[in-house]
């Protein structure tokens, strides 16, 4: 059940009216019932592994706190095995097809193992979810929950347990345990935050796929100014899209007086590339930094430690997100341009101050924000590349055939886009980019709310008629479920 489906669009109503109907006591049951029919409607097959995360996390907690002495026999029990079943069903045949290369290269030949792909939905974020959970009751941060059913809610509760984010139960826990909180002013809000997910999905997010999908998908067919443009639009695609899966995720949580962290901040505004990740997936960037960076020592233990623990974090960063060779590039890249950023930092500040370089001026911020978003798109390229092949063989295309005719020629209208997708997505994106500039200068939703009733009305209704109209839809629209669900 994806969020802009007509299922999702009776599923969520129906969970509204029926949490206001019940009584109190049974709310928090009704919730995980549907929940759980929600992560079942992509598949019935998938649900006992969920279940099975949550009811031995559930009891890995309790075990974790009746038995201090042995606590940490407990916290090993989940974390081998929720990372041993996401590594078998993630990583392993990845894992042996790096054996076979491995061992050819020795000379050594043998049949390969075949693997059926059985990927549970969500696996990667409820597990992380509960690991986080079970190191946080490790360390004294939290007490064990022992109410099974707020517990299972947090776990599984539908906005967020197929992408993310990947929630704290220090701060659903205690939201669920009050209840659902019904309120006009959480619906709007919820609403507001819903229509503004479903316009970066529907109206730029599968407006940009339709593009890039087809130059990175006959890549060999195209110049390098094509592929340089596919690559840059893919970094607005990848946004857009999880932004507004996140969009979405928060207004459906408001809508039940359950407050979902923000997990996008405008990060093309980022200045460097560690205020990118600042912005970009920050749950799950933040549970890397708590769960792992910091655990393997952080910036405690030297600088040359701190580069390594940095490359690890990133690199496993990467796997988390696929298995393949393209996502540990994609993770080492970035965790290098943390390495040289912070190596380079007292060279480069004494070097601008020799220059008489104007840091505080707007030429300067833009400057950075450009040569962040440069680094970051060159990562994303093999990200979204098929193959390290594919991602190498673009990179070639884009430098050594480079035609600039190619912006002249018409053949950009050619690519499943016409001159009216082009306008429209340059206006879609300039809209973009106001509502993130305003909303780097405040809360722009209370702001909103805080207008006129006539006025918050015709700008709600002009933001679902634009949706409805140019929203991209079509007989391969499933295709175009979110991108972060592989994951």
């Amino acid at each position: 059940m994806i969020f802009y489906s007509p299922d999702f669009l009776l599923f969520l109503p129906v969970v509204l009216v029926i949490c206001f109907l019940v009584p109190k006591r049974v709310q928090n049951i009704w919730l995980l019932i549907a929940s759980l029919l929600f992560y079942a409607s992509g598949g019935i097959q998938y649900l006992p592994f969920l279940l099975l995360s949550v009811t031995v996390s559930y009891f890995c907690a309790l075990a974790c706190e009746k038995y201090p002495d042995k606590k940490r026999i407990a916290l090993l029990i989940w974390v081998v095995w929720g990372l041993g079943l996401l590594f078998a069903m993630k990583y392993l045949p990845f894992a042996y097809s790096l054996l076979s290369r491995f061992l050819g290269v020795l000379g050594i030949s043998g049949e390969t193992p075949r693997f059926s792909t059985f990927l549970p939905i969500g696996i990667s974020f409820y597990t992380f979810s509960t690991i986080g959970y079970l190191m946080d009751v490790y360390r004294g941060k939290i007490k064990a929950e022992r109410n099974f059913i707020d517990y299972g809610l947090f776990v599984t509760f539908f906005p967020y347990v197929l992408s993310g984010p990947i929630e704290r139960a220090g701060q659903i826990l205690p939201q669920i345990k009050a209840g659902v909180i019904y309120s006009f002013e959480n619906i709007r809000q919820g609403a507001c935050r819903m229509l503004w997910g479903y316009f970066l999905k529907l109206v730029i997010a599968e407006r940009l796929r339709i593009f890039v999908d087809r130059v990175y998908g006959e890549y060999q067919a195209y110049s390098g100014v094509h592929l340089l443009i596919a690559t840059v639009l893919f970094a607005f695609q990848l946004c857009a899209d999880f932004a507004g899966y996140s969009e979405i995720a928060m207004g459906a949580a408001k809508m039940l007086g359950i407050d979902v962290m923000q997990n996008f901040k405008a990060p093309y505004f980022a200045r460097s590339v560690s205020e990118f990740f600042k912005r970009w997936h920050i749950s799950l960037n933040r549970w890397f930094v708590d769960y792992l960076y910091i655990p393997l020592g952080g910036n405690r233990k030297g600088k040359w430690r701190k580069y390594l623990n940095v490359m690890i974090t990133f690199i496993f960063s990467g796997l988390w997100h696929g298995a393949g060779l393209c996502f540990v590039v994609w993770g080492g890249l970035n965790g290098l341009y943390m390495v040289v950023g912070d190596m380079t930092k007292k060279a480069r500040e004494s070097f601008k101050r020799k220059l008489g370089v104007r840091t505080e001026c707007f030429s300067y911020r833009l400057w950075q924000a450009l040569f962040t978003f440069a680094a970051v798109d060159l990562a994303w390229l093999f990200f979204r590349a098929d193959s390290l092949r594919t991602g190498f063989g673009i990179l070639q295309k884009i430098f050594l055939s480079f035609k600039l005719e190619s912006l002249i020629d018409r053949s950009l209208l050619t690519m499943g886009f016409d001159g009216y997708d082009w306008m429209l997505l340059c206006v879609s994106m300039v809209l973009w980019l106001i509502v993130d500039s305003l909303r780097e200068k405040g809360n722009f939703y209370r702001k909103f709310l805080e207008q006129n009733l006539l006025f918050r009305y015709l700008i709600f209704m002009a933001g679902l008629f634009g949706i409805l109209v140019f929203g991209v839809y079509g007989p391969d629209f499933a295709a175009g479920a979110f991108l972060y669900f592989q994951f």
